[in-house]
């Protein structure tokens, strides 16, 4: 793919760019069945467990302390994730890792701020994701994480 269209640095990146890093590495990933999506809290809390979250991206979350963060501060302009277009504006993946969000620029946050409800979809009001489409489980080929 052309290399304009494949993502910018530090900040998004095609999915077929961030699936070809994946097997590159050495790693595979399963789509999570509908059953496991139901617990997803207690998955994504799971010790020595990888995921991958495909969604669309909240513009502003609750922390664990209860205050408002803005997800993208520099996007004053752009749709939000429920206004037309917003959907696509705010796609967004992220790395789960022993319970903790992996974000670009080094940024960490706990699963807590999903803000997950029994059926494992995020509330749209507080969570760090407005709602997620796709979760996968990444494991390494070679049996480690």
């Amino acid at each position: 793919m052309p290399r304009q269209l494949a993502g910018v640095d530090n900040d998004k990146w095609h999915p077929l760019v961030i699936k070809s890093v994946l097997i590159d590495a050495d790693f595979h990933f399963t789509k999570l069945p509908h059953e496991r999506r139901q617990n997803l809290a207690n998955e994504l809390a799971r010790e020595d467990t990888h995921f991958l979250i495909d969604g669309v991206l909240n513009s502003e979350f609750v922390d664990a302390d209860g205050e408002i963060v803005e997800t993208d501060p520099a996007d004053v302009n752009g749709p939000r994730p429920w206004e037309k277009g917003g959907a696509s504006h705010w796609r967004h993946a992220v790395i789960v890792v022993d319970g903790k969000i992996k974000e670009q620029s080094d940024q960490e946050w706990d699963i807590s701020v999903l803000h997950l409800n029994a059926h494992g979809d995020p509330d749209n009001r507080k969570g760090y994701f407005w709602s997620i489409a796709k979760v996968y489980e990444i494991t390494h080929r070679g049996g480690g994480g």
